[in-house]
């Protein structure tokens, strides 16, 4: 049986105009997870929900490769 986990996630930095919505809905589409994201004055949030190594999976490479433009001071 798999393991069903949720996370919510808040990224600080340069990720405003830089196509980090994006690549959080492509990573998250490519480990199957569900949930949201949306940016504020602060930076960006998510929420994502599935199976719990393909949330792993995503906060690890969420940080380690953001896109090129963007810069993560606070995951």
């Amino acid at each position: 049986m798999t393991r069903i986990v949720r996370a919510s996630v808040r990224v600080e930095g340069v990720v405003q105009g830089v196509g980090f919505r994006p690549f959080v809905y492509s990573l998250a589409t490519r480990f199957g997870l569900a949930g949201w994201v949306g940016n504020d004055v602060d930076g960006v949030f998510a929420e994502v929900e599935g199976s719990a190594a393909g949330v792993k999976e995503f906060l690890g490479l969420l940080e380690a490769q953001p896109p090129p433009l963007a810069r993560v001071d606070r995951p």
